[in-house]
Formats: C-alpha cells, sequence, structure tokens
C-alpha cells in the first residue's frame, strides 16, 4: 500500500524506509486495526482478485475440477489452465467469497493467487522521462523532476511488463451500435519496470520519453527506440522477465484520460468525423500492477 511521506506528502510504498523524492525518514508501517463487523467495508476495499498461475501439467483431474469449482464449461476450464501465463480469472465483491474459492482450488490441487484489489490500485504510476544506465544500477529521472530517482540496482529488478496500446476514436452517442463505428488512431506502446519491493509503477511512454540514451542507435523509428531500451536494460539485468501477455488480453477501452500525448494532438487536428478518443492504457496500468504482485508472490514463494 502506497503512504504519503509526512515531509512533502508525496506516495512512497510499505517497504521505503526514506521518502524516494525528498529522502525524508518514513515512519513504520503500523497494523491497521480489524473492521468492526458492524461497519460495512467499502467496495474498492473489498473487491478481491483471483488469479491463475500456470500449472506444472495438464491433468483431466484439475479441469474437471476447476469446471465444477467454478461452474464453467470444461472446454473453458481447459483454456484457463493451458495458459503459460498468470490470468486473472475471477473478482470477488468480499474477501470472504474469494476466500472459500480459494480453498476449494486448493483442495483440488490448482494453482491460484489471491490479492485485495485495492493493493493493485494503489500502487502508484510514475512516468520515466530519462534513464541513465549505470555499471551496477538504473537511474530513473521522472516526468517534470529535476533530480534523479532513487538508483534502482539490477539485481533488484523483478519484472518487465511491455504492452502495445491501442487507440481509437468513437462517437459516444452512437457507443454500442453498428452507426458508432471506431476509426483506429496512431497506436503506441508502455513500459513498466518493478523493483522486488516497488514504491511505484515506473512506466515508458515513448511520447514523452528521451531516447538519448541510445546514443548513436537512437533511430526515427519510437518502436525500434523502445525495442533497443529493452535489450539495453535486459543486457545489464539478462535474468529479468519481460511479460507480453498484455497483448493478449480482451481489448476493454475507455475514456483517453488526455497526458499532452500524440493522443490529444490527433484530437485537435483531425478534421474528418468527429468522436472521442478512447484507449486501453488505464487497463494496461492494472494489467502491468496485478503482474507485478503476482511476481512478487512468486519470488517469496508465499502461500495463495
Amino acid at each position: 500500500m502506497a503512504r504519503a511521506c509526512p515531509a512533502c506528502g508525496r506516495p512512497n510504498g510499505e517497504a521505503a524506509a526514506k521518502c524516494l523524492y525528498c529522502v525524508a525518514p518514513l515512519p513504520p508501517v503500523e497494523a491497521l486495526p480489524p473492521v468492526a463487523a458492524e461497519t460495512p467495508v467499502p467496495a474498492e476495499i473489498a473487491r478481491h482478485l483471483l488469479i491463475l498461475l500456470p500449472p506444472d501439467t495438464r491433468e483431466v483431474a484439475s479441469i474437471e475440477a476447476l469446471s465444477r469449482i467454478a461452474s464453467v464449461s470444461a472446454y473453458d476450464a481447459r483454456l484457463s489452465l493451458s495458459s503459460a501465463r498468470p490470468r486473472l480469472f475471477r473478482r470477488f465483491d468480499s474477501e470472504a467469497e474469494a476466500r472459500r474459492f480459494s480453498r476449494e482450488l486448493a483442495s483440488a490441487g490448482i494453482a491460484h493467487y489471491v490479492v485485495p484489489e485495492a493493493f493493485v490500485t494503489a500502487l502508484p504510476v510514475a512516468r520515466a522521462s530519462a534513464f541513465v544506465l549505470r555499471e551496477r544500477h538504473l537511474d530513473i529521472v521522472l516526468d517534470g523532476a529535476s533530480s534523479s530517482f532513487a538508483p534502482a540496482p539490477y539485481g533488484e529488478l523483478l519484472l518487465l511488463v511491455r504492452g502495445a496500446i491501442t487507440r481509437e476514436r468513437h462517437d459516444e452517442t452512437k457507443l454500442g451500435s453498428t452507426r458508432g463505428a471506431s476509426r483506429r488512431l496512431t497506436s503506441g506502446l508502455r513500459l513498466h519496470l518493478y523493483l522486488r519491493d516497488a514504491p511505484v509503477a515506473v512506466e515508458v511512454d515513448p511520447d514523452v520519453f528521451d531516447f538519448r540514451i541510445l546514443e548513436d542507435e537512437r533511430t526515427a523509428s519510437a518502436h525500434l527506440n523502445f525495442e533497443k531500451l529493452i535489450a539495453r536494460i535486459l543486457k545489464r539485468a539478462p535474468g529479468v522477465p519481460v511479460d507480453r501477455g498484455f497483448d493478449l488480453e480482451p481489448l476493454l477501452l475507455s475514456r483517453a484520460g488526455g497526458g499532452g500525448d500524440v493522443t490529444d494532438a490527433l484530437a485537435a487536428s483531425d478534421r474528418g468525423p468527429t468522436g472521442v478518443p478512447y484507449d486501453d492504457e488505464g487497463n494496461f496500468r492494472f494489467y502491468a500492477r496485478w503482474r507485478y504482485r503476482v511476481e512478487r508472490h512468486l519470488s517469496r514463494g508465499d502461500s495463495a
């Protein structure tokens, strides 16, 4: 969970001893008292995510068990258990419901992970404007910041999450109808970097990132520069996994927030049919953060 620095008020991770922005000491995390039974728990806190983990083997018994427990067809259960990557299987409105479902999966030997949705969404996202690749660590310069982020040792990098962002223009008065057909806009790319105990999700957006780090290898193509940047990071941290599973997720668009990037430029300059820009950047950020929680869980060997 993110917590505010008492000196500057900016968010820090639960494992941070000093503020990553002003270096002020942070108070220790205190356990919250249990919620009284009569106090309703806000929905955003109560919701839990159940994520299926890649199974070691695909046994018929596991497929039948998942089909029975989740009330899905054997075909859908087989697809869910055949994935080579973690999959967000179901959201639950209460912890009790999630734990009950988890116990049944555990009894059937089905690997999974349960996490409060608030633990995922509370992790702040900070855009990086530049990197400095040192011999033993990575310096991260945040967008709009005048000083570099706290050094990130290559040995502490846990996960990179790469995703392609879809942007479309929709006529909101005709959403859901064939007459409200979308117009595909220029797509984008995103990269998230996570340390083992990440205080923030560090996001690389090619629209605001300075690729001068590539020196003579820099090209006019944002896509090529993006891939070269990932290759340079992996050269210094070769054991870090790169998750590309977002590109296989169902497309889920929402109204574009508008960060001064190419989406806004296209929205302002396009003289064709009217429409509002939509993208799946928000869905990517959600995917990347729960994927980090899973990787951290697996690296620690925690129980579901």
